[in-house]
């Protein structure tokens, strides 16, 4: 429950499905659409749009409390794995939500 917050049904399934969706330096977009199809039933338009936009979000502040914890030398709070996440991966997870997008609508197909 460390992420959980009052916000939309998306960015709750954003954070649960990103942590479940790191395998190493690749992100899996398969796994990631069958954690949105048990969650939603059939991905529509309307919903992998609102998933996009807090997708975004989530992306964005992970990087900002990057920034903070670093800037504030708090880095010994975080565990060891997040201790190895190095922000160059988030940077490219943030660049490339528009892509993951785009490959969830294909396998959807």
């Amino acid at each position: 429950f460390d992420e959980a917050s009052i916000c939309t049904e998306e960015y709750e399934l954003v954070v649960f499905a990103t942590k479940h969706c790191m395998r190493e330096e690749q992100f899996d977009t398969c796994y990631l659409y069958e954690i949105l199809k048990q969650y939603y039933g059939k991905l529509t338009d309307d919903i992998l749009d609102k998933y996009r936009i807090s997708f975004l979000f989530y992306t964005l502040k992970v990087l900002m409390e990057k920034i903070y914890f670093y800037q504030y030398d708090i880095l010994d709070l975080y565990d060891e794995r997040q201790m190895r996440d190095n922000w160059n991966w988030w940077y490219q997870l943030y660049q490339n939500v528009d892509t993951i997008m785009s490959e969830l609508r294909e396998i959807g197909e």
